[in-house]
């Protein structure tokens, strides 16, 4: 699994509404679910995403550059800062692949980075509220 995002609103998050998961295959492929807040049943899906060749490509290159998996990926982000994950995907930073989460503490928004090949806290920061797409220069 690459990628697993509550729909609540950032400032917000709930507990009981369900998660919208996104799962990358070997091959590149995205595929989208909605699951229990619980995590214990899958209520749509799963379904395949329309992906192009180019984000196939992407695709591949992050799930092949990541040694940790998603579980040990959590594990550090919430080494790193304390708080609800609402949000966990692959993603480039700085030429390396990282899983970037947002984490959720008393009303603030912090994003995370964790290189997914060692392990090593790339980045802890309160968001500031903006989108910030660029992650290919962080």
């Amino acid at each position: 699994m690459t990628s697993a995002a509550a729909p609540s609103p950032p400032s917000t998050p709930n507990a009981t509404a369900p998660s919208e998961v996104q799962v990358v295959t070997s091959g590149g492929v995205e595929q989208e679910a909605t699951v229990a807040a619980n995590g214990g049943k899958i209520l749509t899906g799963p379904r395949t995403k329309e992906t192009d060749a180019e984000d196939k490509a992407e695709n591949r290159n992050e799930v092949n550059g990541a040694e940790l998996d998603f579980r040990a990926a959590v594990e550090k982000v919430v080494a790193a800062q304390e708080g609800k994950v609402t949000e966990l995907n692959l993603d480039d930073h700085r030429g390396s692949i990282v899983w970037e989460a947002d984490v959720h503490r008393a009303g603030t928004k912090f994003e995370v980075k964790i290189d997914a090949a060692t392990g090593r806290v790339v980045a802890n920061n309160a968001s500031t509220g903006g989108d910030d797409d660029d992650d290919d220069d962080d």
